[in-house]
């Protein structure tokens, strides 16, 4: 979007929530000057402002964040009631294969966590829904990136980056670029190690007029030799994606 239509002002504000994370559960007017660029001084304002607006708590010249966040994210869970029909579907896919099962969406130059079945935990951080992790490290950022077209991923590439999160993490432009193109014509996106040594994962689209919104994802911890997604698995999740996918598109068609 052209700058010319978009408040700057309101953009620097909500950039600075976006630090907020497990690591960084609090945050100083120098730790936001230090991460985006706006001065110290600005920082304070803004960390003033959403503090009297009761989005923020405040100790000493720490930062926190509050429950009132929450009345957010209820009104968009409100308006997407087939989140919860898709949560179910999911956890009862996670029960059929025993094995983590997590729906994501691209999100700037992370995925977003929408539903994830609570069987058991496979990433050394406890995810919930709303978390972020990086997309080009993960299945599901990879196979949504992937379904888009060259010229767009390498606009992505450009703008978020390739950082090394472990030794088995794509760095490269064209590597990545290339592992696209791959995962693009068998219709599925795999990460052996690429986000945490030992957790392999892999990844179907839901697409939705022919355009991936989302990604299917199924992790697990591995055991011995990392390349253990077998085809089997593969074609029984993604019948079941299938369903899934026609699930929601009634939704969108019908309203639910």
């Amino acid at each position: 979007m052209d700058e010319k239509s978009m408040s700057l002002t309101l953009l620097k504000g909500m950039s600075l929530i976006d630090l907020f994370s497990s690591e960084k559960e609090g945050l100083t007017p120098t730790l936001v000057e230090k991460s985006t660029g706006i001065s110290r001084a600005a920082a304070r304002r803004f960390l003033l402002t959403f503090k009297s607006l009761g989005y923020l708590d405040q100790i000493d010249d720490k930062f926190f964040l509050t429950a009132k966040w929450l009345e957010i994210s209820g009104k968009y869970l409100n308006q997407n009631p087939i989140l919860d029909v898709l949560s179910k579907e999911i956890v009862n896919l996670s029960q059929e294969i025993d094995l983590p099962v997590s729906i994501v969406t691209l999100q700037g130059g992370n995925v977003m966590f929408l539903c994830r079945s609570p069987l058991r935990r496979v990433y050394a951080s406890k995810l919930a829904i709303g978390d972020l992790i990086p997309a080009h490290a993960s299945a599901g950022g990879k196979l949504i990136l992937a379904n888009e077209a060259d010229e767009n991923i390498e606009s992505w590439i450009a703008e978020h980056g390739l950082k090394k999160i472990t030794e088995n993490t794509i760095v490269n432009s064209d590597t990545f670029s290339q592992e696209c193109k791959k995962i693009r014509d068998r219709g599925y996106a795999t990460s052996y190690g690429e986000l945490e040594i030992g957790m392999i994962s892999f990844s179907l689209p839901i697409f939705i007029e022919n355009h991936t919104k989302m990604a299917v994802v199924i992790s697990s911890k591995a055991h011995g030799d990392m390349r253990e997604i077998d085809d089997e698995l593969i074609s029984y999740v993604e019948k079941k994606v299938s369903e899934i996918k026609e699930i929601y598109t009634n939704y969108l068609h019908h309203g639910g």
